[in-house]
């Protein structure tokens, strides 16, 4: 995608498009996550074929906000928000699959899409437009309530329905 190691892939399963976060240890959002995913999410959109978008997380953390490491760096790339607004207004529905914790920028990427499923627990900065504080969130598919996720690159996903 955009160069060195991927840590943000997209396959299509049929018309479901799966983009897969893969940040360890924690999925934190640093630029090349902002990057990629928002090449991803192009992708998607520019894909006729792709009907509804999965977002997923691998490892035991959905997303544990910002990566502190790189506020000293380069800001290049798209921030957050506008990744925040390119799922908002998405004209395919987006599903965003937590597991594990999501917090900050995480939760408030969750928060961007139609749906999330899976059981999590998650807590926003005081400042977030989202005002969440640590709530569990419970399992929501309004696409397809028979949807069975199988995923041939994310284990905690495969046999799961909504």
């Amino acid at each position: 995608m955009s160069g060195g190691t991927a840590v943000v892939s997209f396959t299509q399963l049929g018309p479901i498009g799966f983009v897969e976060i893969n940040n360890p240890p924690v999925n934190t959002i640093n630029r090349a996550v902002r990057i990629e995913l928002s090449e991803a999410l192009v992708r998607a959109k520019g894909d006729a074929n792709v009907k509804v978008l999965l977002i997923a997380t691998a490892g035991p953390v959905f997303m544990a906000g910002a990566d502190i490491t790189g506020f000293a760096g380069s800001a290049s790339g798209p921030t957050l928000q506008a990744l925040e607004m390119a799922i908002e207004t998405g004209s395919m529905p987006i599903v965003v699959a937590i597991q594990g914790l999501a917090l900050g920028g995480g939760l408030e990427l969750a928060m961007s899409s139609r749906a999330s499923t899976v059981r999590s627990r998650v807590g926003a900065r005081s400042g977030s437009r989202h005002r969440v504080s640590e709530s569990p969130i419970h399992p929501v598919c309004p696409i397809a309530p028979s949807l069975t996720i199988a995923s041939p690159t994310s284990n905690w996903m495969k046999g799961q329905s909504c």
